[in-house]
């Protein structure tokens, strides 16, 4: 088999170079000759997720005939776990949802058919390369009826090559794609789908983004250049990891593992963001060989810059055997053991779980260590991936934000024990209706839910294991205080998952625009500052992650919240409700009748008239009574308020137009608040203590309201 494949890749490599601009007569782009990578216009653009396809139709016997339909990442699961389109090509699946009955017994469940033409062209000296990937296997490849004796049972997680020559014809040629979308007894009907790629088709690549401003940016997945895309060629030394110490004890360097053919699958395929890494193949092929025992890969990271305090990676990874450990600057930290090289075992470190495990990030350089244990008795595959890498750290010069939690945690951020209260996330709206406590759920179906960590777990309804719960939306919101901070440089980042569907994070009941991505196997990035567009309060504030659950009976559902950091610079004003910079009369506006969290400036857990005493007498050192906000109550503030006309009348007052117990109405109530505070021709607050007695308030009531109503007609 080894020997097959070397052949078939120096077959491959001869063909890929032969189809170079110049180097061949008969080569050249595949649109030269009309054909056209999948989920692309006739200017080789990628279209829009649920766009019709161009190219490309499904013919008889398929499932399901007629125009397949453009997927892309933007509409969630299946992407990932499929592989993530690009500027060359996405995914094209028979319906909206991507979903098509498949076969029980791996028979063909759609043929995706492509046309061109071909005059004028040396047929005998053709060659089209290309990468295909599918769900699930890829059965055949055909040339007008031909087969050409590809296969692809790789599936969606990467591409796998193929070659088109020797059938071609002068006039109309055609290309079928075959594919198999497994099925079972249980479950009839799954995503599906094909992604074609030819060589050389396409638009310039766009320049690789830069890292994000808080990344940890000198940590990389494996198998990725400097830029973090996967690096090109087999057997190529990973520019980040390397193995310190093998079976033997002594170093290695850590190589990129082919694409086609054993061990990939079963192994997950390489995809554009990662490859999987392995040991120099001690049989001297590229097939992964490595000898029996432990292999430990590392990689090296810096923090200059960063606050080693205010710092989370989360990642997924595969591993051949066994992967049982991972350590963090030497030190072991706590992880989910790997299920081994089938899929993705997501792990998480944060800075509170390294320090409870007694690990630490430094300030400088720090080390981030996997080991992977071979079994058998004589040299078989072995390899690491890491992928799905969100690694984040608060700038120097940050503090944390209070009341930033992930999901299942207690107020030391680290896990709660099964069925357990989350003390920080509530379910405020629910398919039942009353707002309840989320609870830590002790049987989340782990797979195919994201593992839970050392840093955070699945929550959801309570006294349920797994969450069941009826169909509807659910919203869970958590609550957090940036007084003393400045609003607009607040930034909360994380990754999150949900059963079924995560619409979208509300910040204050706002849209944040981070929908979950991927479903419940996977862990979503978000951002939410004001670079994003969104808008932090002064003072308490709230997120709100809202969940659909699907099916038509109770079935499992949940929150996962991971990796979860949030910071800000000091400064900002308390209070400051509206934005504006200083503490006035519109703030209060903003309070009065409002059970608003974010109005409960006492801290006390509550919102009520307490609040609106604690922001006149505390935050604005003022008077009840003080109309005009001059820091003085007297009979300027009178005038004031009667000017505006709404005394006694019912319509809705502000605080400038006699408002002051909070109702929202002027009328003789505001009096009496405004007289038991003590304040009337007292001066400013500092120092002043007497409070009338209110014998004395009702005497001065009653003289001054005649004068007030005179004043007012």
């Amino acid at each position: 088999m080894r020997i097959s494949k070397r052949w078939l890749r120096r077959s491959m490599a001869a063909a890929l170079w032969m189809s170079m601009p110049g180097l061949a007569s008969a080569a050249g782009p595949a649109t030269l000759y009309g054909l056209y990578n999948t989920g692309v216009n006739n200017s080789q653009a990628v279209l829009k997720d649920n766009d019709q396809e161009l190219h490309y139709t499904l013919i008889e016997p398929s499932q399901i005939v007629g125009t397949p339909v453009i997927a892309t990442a933007a509409g969630g699961f299946p992407i990932p776990p499929w592989l993530d389109d690009n500027h060359l090509s996405a995914w094209i699946v028979p319906s909206n949802d991507t979903s098509g009955p498949g076969d029980f017994d791996g028979a063909p469940s759609y043929i995706y058919r492509t046309s061109f033409n071909l005059n004028n062209v040396d047929l005998s000296a053709l060659k089209i390369d290309g990468f295909w990937s599918s769900d699930n296997a890829g059965l055949d490849i055909l040339l007008n009826g031909t087969s050409l004796g590809f296969t692809n049972t790789a599936q969606f997680g990467g591409l796998s090559p193929f070659t088109l020559q020797g059938a071609f014809k002068t006039g109309s040629n055609t290309v079928d794609f075959v594919i198999n979308n497994g099925a079972n007894e249980n479950n009839s009907t799954g995503p599906t789908g094909l992604r074609v790629q030819f060589v050389g088709n396409g638009n310039t690549a766009p320049p690789p983004r830069p890292p994000h401003p808080n990344a940890i940016a000198t940590l990389f997945p494996t198998g990725t250049d400097a830029n973090g895309i996967a690096l090109e060629g087999d057997a190529v030394k990973d520019p980040h990891y390397t193995i310190v110490a093998g079976p033997d004890g002594s170093a290695l360097d850590a190589l990129t593992v082919p694409n086609d053919g054993f061990p990939i699958g079963p192994w997950l395929a390489n995809d554009a963001n990662s490859r999987w890494i392995s040991p120099p193949d001690v049989t001297g092929a590229t097939d992964a060989m490595g000898d029996p025992g432990t292999y430990v890969y590392q990689t090296t990271f810096s923090m200059k810059g960063l606050d080693p305090n205010n710092a989370v990676i989360v990642a997924a990874r595969g591993t051949d055997d066994g992967g049982p450990t991972v350590l963090l600057n030497g030190v072991e930290v706590p992880v989910t053991g790997s299920r081994g090289f089938g899929g993705k075992t997501w792990f998480a470190i944060s800075s509170a779980s390294a320090t409870a495990a007694g690990a630490s990030f430094g300030p400088g350089n720090n080390t981030l260590a996997f080991q992977v244990d071979n079994g058998g008795e004589a040299a078989n595959p072995t390899g690491l991936r890491v992928d799905d890498l969100f690694a984040r750290a608060a700038p120097l010069g940050t503090v944390p934000i209070p009341g930033i939690f992930a999901t299942g945690v207690g107020d030391n951020k680290l896990p709660l024990e099964d069925g357990t209260d989350d003390p920080h996330y509530k379910l405020v709206s629910a398919p039942e209706g009353a707002e309840m406590n989320a609870n830590a759920l002790s049987g989340p179906p782990s797979p195919p839910w994201v593992d839970n960590t050392g840093s955070s777990r699945w929550i959801g309804p309570p006294n349920t294991p797994a969450g069941e719960g009826p169909p509807g939306t659910y919203e869970y919101e958590l609550s957090f205080d940036l007084a003393g901070l400045d609003p607009a440089s607040a930034v909360i980042l994380g990754t999150w998952s949900a059963d079924d569907v995560g619409g979208d994070i509300f910040l204050n009941g706002n849209a944040t625009g981070n929908p979950q991505l991927g479903g419940f196997p996977s862990l979503s990035p978000f951002e939410i500052s004001v670079a994003e567009g969104d808008t932090f309060l002064p003072g308490v504030n709230t997120l709100t992650f809202r969940v659909t659950n699907g099916g038509t009976s109770n079935n499992p559902t949940g929150l996962r919240v991971e990796g979860m950091l949030g910071f800000a610079k000091q400064g900002g004003l308390r209070g400051d409700f509206n934005g504006n910079g200083q503490l006035d009369a519109g703030d209060l506006d903003a309070m009065a009748g409002s059970t608003e969290p974010r109005f409960d400036v006492n801290g006390d857990g509550q919102t009520n008239s307490d609040d609106r005493r604690f922001w006149v007498v505390v935050l604005a050192k003022t008077w009840f009574g003080d109309a005009n906000m001059d820091g003085l109550f007297n009979s300027g503030d009178f005038v004031g308020a009667f000017q505006a006309g709404l005394f006694e009348t019912g319509v809705t007052a502000g605080w400038a137009a006699g408002d002051w117990n909070g109702d929202k109405l002027f009328n003789s109530s505001d009096f009496v608040t405004a007289f038991q505070d003590g304040g009337y021709d007292a001066g400013n607050r500092q120092g002043v203590s007497a409070v009338p007695e209110p014998a004395s308030l009702s005497l001065l009531l009653l003289g001054i309201l005649p004068l007030l109503r005179a004043r007012r007609s």
